[in-house]
């Protein structure tokens, strides 16, 4: 009897991680319907939920509306913060982004050191260009 208890709490948990991940896909997807009719406000609001549930690309693109101050006001700390958390969770294109920030945006090559880590990063979860960037 035991054993059936917890089995059936194991099952509904299972349940409810797919759930919340499958909910977490819709912010995501509803984001980047959002943005792509210029209602960046929108946008932030499903990718904040999105990258709060665990959605990595929801956190890269939240980065990406800092730096460029779209829905929100511009503001490089939380740019960084969402671009470093997204790449923490392993996403190339995240951990780019924060390698060109800190190449170009920040002291003009004069953070080339961190560039390269992220850039380094970045080549070994796949991305090319982040490859040749780390080569210069």
């Amino acid at each position: 009897m035991k054993f059936k208890y917890i089995l059936t709490v194991c099952l509904c948990l299972i349940f409810t991680q797919f759930a919340i991940a499958e909910q977490a896909e819709d912010f995501l997807n509803q984001g980047i319907q959002a943005f792509k009719q210029g209602n960046y406000t929108q946008a932030t609001k499903f990718y904040e939920k999105a990258c709060n549930d665990g959605v990595m690309d929801s956190c890269c693109s939240l980065g990406v509306l800092y730096v460029e101050g779209r829905g929100v006001k511009q503001n490089y700390i939380q740019a960084i913060q969402f671009f470093e958390k997204a790449c923490n969770g392993n996403s190339a294109i995240a951990c780019s982004n924060l390698g060109v920030f800190y190449f170009k945006v920040q002291g003009r090559g004069k953070n080339a050191p961190i560039a390269k880590k992220y850039f380094g990063k970045a080549c070994d979860l796949g991305d090319q260009q982040s490859c040749d960037w780390y080569k210069y």
